[in-house]
């Protein structure tokens, strides 16, 4: 789950770099945020047909970005979202309601 506002809250920090740049390091990836920008992409695809083609768009999409980290040698660690943890229960909770 995302934090609420973080990206309005980073802007004033936030400037346009080179992929490059990070070049030999380690960059953490949501892969459910790339899946799910890859999967708007052929949704249809995938609600009708999802042995097609066409509906394995979200994974090109992903594997694209996945491969332009690689290019640039910076070492993608991708990140699939867990189970609920206790702490994070009353966060939770209220995003519920």
């Amino acid at each position: 789950m995302s934090i609420q506002n973080l990206l309005r809250f980073l802007k004033p920090f936030i400037e346009p770099v080179h992929i490059k740049k990070y070049s030999g390091k380690r960059v953490g990836i949501d892969a459910c945020s790339w899946l799910h920008k890859g999967a708007y992409s052929c949704s249809m695809e995938l609600c009708l047909n999802s042995r097609t083609v066409a509906a394995k768009r979200h994974l090109k999409y992903f594997m694209h970005h996945i491969n332009l980290l690689r290019h640039y040698s910076v070492i993608p660690v991708v990140v699939f979202d867990g189970c609920s943890i206790p702490c994070k229960s009353a966060t939770e909770h209220e995003r519920h309601r």
